[in-house]
């Protein structure tokens, strides 16, 4: 396992766009997109990360940086503070990503909503079952593409998973809020996060088969030697 990314938010400089701020570990943010340039995630000095205001059926994310090398990805996220209890409020993490029409996302709503869904071409659709969870401050939020497996845990308890094979190679991994997955959701200004990291984990390796017989002593026949 490699930690690609790790981010604590703490800045020298208060209220700072994440494109401005560079992580613990890694380099600095790169915007993904957004519905137009009055959206923003500001960086505070309190140690968080918190969307610049309130915006209705609007988004913003952002590339951690740089992007893994390897498909086998894991993004954690830490809440800080919550907003509220509406179903629209939303935050996101993209796994997988090729553009902004082919990707794996989670998704987690105010109301305790949480969701998987993958992007195939600019078709969105939700691929595990979803489940209503009990949001509270400090919670952390896991979303770990393997192979053809996705899982999402919180504080380490598995809360959603999907089986998928649109996507299987390395790629991007992003953060967000607002309405990127579900068209009718907002960017709620009382969202704030403590923390993001993002790990990369090794393809497993193959396997040497050694052979020795009584007339090979001290011979190896490499029959297969994927390494």
């Amino acid at each position: 396992m490699t930690v690609v990314v790790i981010d604590n938010f703490n800045a020298s400089t208060n209220n700072i766009e994440m494109t401005a701020h560079t992580p613990d570990t890694g380099n600095a943010y790169t915007l993904y997109d957004r519905t137009s340039l009055s959206q923003s995630l500001r960086v505070l000095t309190s140690g968080s990360v918190r969307p610049n205001n309130n915006h209705t059926d609007a988004f913003v994310g952002y590339v951690l940086e740089p992007d893994a090398t390897q498909a086998h990805v894991k993004v954690t996220v830490v809440l800080k503070v919550l907003a509220g209890s509406d179903a629209s409020r939303s935050w996101w993490v993209l796994l997988r990503v090729t553009d902004t029409s082919n990707w794996y996302g989670f998704r987690v709503a105010s109301n305790g909503d949480v969701s998987i869904h993958k992007n195939v071409a600019g078709t969105i659709s939700e691929i595990g079952t979803g489940a209503n969870v009990t949001l509270a401050a400090t919670d952390s939020f896991e979303f770990e593409a393997n192979g053809t497996s996705l899982t999402l845990s919180q504080n380490s308890t598995q809360r959603d998973s999907a089986t998928d094979s649109s996507h299987t190679g390395a790629g991007q991994s992003v953060f967000g809020v607002g309405n990127h997955i579900i068209s009718t959701d907002d960017i709620e200004f009382s969202w704030d996060w403590e923390s993001i990291k993002l790990e990369e984990f090794a393809a497993a390796g193959g396997t040497v088969t050694t052979l020795f017989s009584t007339t090979n002593i001290g011979k190896s026949l490499f029959r297969k030697a994927n390494l």
